[in-house]
């Protein structure tokens, strides 16, 4: 099967309709499926060919799924990450996925074209401005006297389909694999999850001919689907996995989607109210900003039905004053690039179990929690957090070492420490790379995390381990004070004493304005180890 075939089946199921928003203006499922059509053509026409490798480093706009459905159509590969990215990481992208042409914005231009310097194959960048850069392609003139007429590549379900580049814990970007049939898989499967839980019984009255006695007869028949009044606003960037799966899953669910080109608190708000939003799917650091935005109240956001926070764990202080202020329980949720996204998570009509991620949302996923040795541990027991099942990754791309050493034995060692209860509901701990020992104790950040988000003046929070000659590790704290506020270190220390034992108290506190975050706006506890904190250099 080939994953642009999800556009063509919209289409026969739903019709035409209003299918995105975007900066004023709604467009629709048709226009999206003609203009990925032209597209095509055009890439054809340059001789793109399937295998081919394409990189989109869009922000969000209806040109990112235009793009991404005509690639694919083609049976080329695509390469979607953020415009951001800039320097080694961006020339080692195009250099090591061998992209023969990248779609991009021409706000990049300097960067993308000082990349490209160092990757021979690149031959093309198209670029989806109004106006013409000299040395690119113009998106615009490429479609314009295109045919939409476009026959899609025959694709085996192992054939790739993208390759999504993350940065992991340390080293440069690695480039998860997955071919068609796992992001079609991926899609299906939450689809199905959803439906189970959250259909609609519908009834609908048919005449039927009965050949025996001649006759004509009313039967009623049970019609299941889902609930397509539902408006999702979309606000995480298609560029990285979490917002690529997100795009997939609402067209196939024939829903509308409120889309955003980037992050902003105040400007969602209005979303939701303006659109009368149903559902949101965000990082904690989206719901920290809308709730501490001083024009909050402005904002009407009753219509939220289904709020969701992946990419980190949700401190529960946050957790509950959304529950306080809008009377919406957020619920966690769980997904990893190497298994196209959200797997866990408490779909609707689940009951929300805090401080879990939920249950596993794909029926033909199978999960279990390991210990170090790769063997099953008792439920209610700390271990790694394993997945197998058509949405794993076939590898890193060039790395075989590293392929190896989470993929064993068809299951992927996702390298999250993670416990699962009776019911098969599941709690992340930590990643296995962030865990602190300190003196022989496991010392796991979020827990102290949660414990400084509730202090009444801390926005952010970030814990890291501190090389320490007695204990080995000590535990120090990165934070960013709402604003107005100020804080002392000492203040943040004695806040912890009665909260937390003595081994998994802060030692150090340092302040910064606001925490470095990726691209999702997840917190990068990675870029804050080594750094010195204030008591250190005195």
């Amino acid at each position: 099967m080939n994953i642009g075939r999800l556009s063509r089946d919209n289409i026969r199921r739903f019709g035409e309709y209003e299918y995105l928003y975007f900066e004023g203006k709604w467009y629709t499922n048709v226009e999206r499926e003609r203009n990925s059509n032209k597209l095509g053509r055009a890439l054809k026409n340059l001789g793109i060919k399937k295998g081919d490798r394409v990189g989109l480093q869009i922000p969000n706009h209806p040109r990112f799924i235009e793009s991404f459905l005509a690639i694919v159509k083609i049976g080329a590969v695509v390469v979607p990450f953020s415009p951001l990215i800039r320097g080694s990481d961006l020339s080692h992208i195009y250099r090591d996925s061998e992209m023969v042409a990248t779609i991009g914005d021409g706000n990049y231009i300097g960067t993308m074209k000082e990349a490209k310097k160092e990757a021979p194959n690149l031959k093309q960048i198209i670029l989806i401005d109004e106006v013409k850069i000299p040395g690119t392609l113009s998106y615009d003139e490429l479609i314009k006297n295109q045919s939409d007429d476009l026959e899609i590549e025959d694709t085996d379900n192992g054939d790739l389909a993208t390759i999504l580049y993350t940065g992991g814990t340390t080293g440069i970007p690695k480039g998860v694999m997955h071919d068609h049939f796992a992001h079609y898989s991926h899609c299906l499967s939450y689809f199905e999850a959803w439906t189970d839980l959250a259909s609609e019984n519908l009834k609908t009255i048919e005449q039927k001919y009965d050949r025996k006695t001649g006759k004509w007869h009313e039967i009623t028949r049970n019609i299941f689907g889902i609930d397509r009044s539902q408006i999702y606003l979309h606000v995480l960037p298609f560029g990285h996995t979490f917002g690529l799966s997100k795009m997939h899953l609402e067209y196939y669910m024939g829903r509308k989607i409120i889309l955003m080109k980037w992050w902003n608190a105040e400007e969602a708000m209005k979303s939701i109210d303006q659109f009368k939003v149903t559902d949101l799917v965000a990082v904690p650091t989206m719901f920290v900003q809308m709730l501490d935005h001083p024009n909050a109240d402005k904002y009407d956001l009753s219509s939220l039905q289904y709020v969701v926070c992946g990419g980190a764990p949700l401190p529960q202080e946050i957790v509950d004053a959304w529950k306080a202020k809008y009377g919406l329980t957020i619920s966690n949720g769980y997904g990893i690039t190497e298994a196209c996204g959200a797997n866990i998570a408490h779909l609707p009509l689940l009951p929300i179990k805090t401080g879990s991620i939920g249950k596993v949302n794909h029926k033909h996923t199978m999960v279990k929690i390991c210990d170090e040795q790769g063997n099953e541990v008792p439920r209610g027991r700390l271990g790694e957090l394993v997945l197998k099942g058509p949405i794993i990754m076939k590898g890193y791309l060039n790395m075989p070492n590293e392929t190896a050493k989470v993929l064993k034995n068809g299951w992927l060692h996702t390298g999250d420490i993670c416990c699962m209860d009776e019911e098969g509901y599941l709690f992340i701990k930590e990643r296995k790379s962030d865990l602190i020992i300190r003196g022989g104790e496991n010392v796991y950040p979020t827990e102290v995390e949660t414990i400084l988000y509730s202090h009444p003046k801390v926005k952010e929070a970030a814990v890291v381990p501190v090389a320490n000659r007695t204990y080995g590790e000590e535990i120090g704290a990165w934070i960013a004070l709402k604003e107005g506020a100020e804080a002392t270190e000492e203040e943040i220390i004695e806040f912890c004493k009665g909260k937390l034992p003595t081994y998994k108290r802060p030692k150090y506190v340092g302040f910064m304005n606001t925490l470095p975050k990726s691209i999702v706006g997840k917190i990068l506890r990675k870029e804050l180890k080594g750094l010195k904190f204030p008591e250190q250099t005195k």
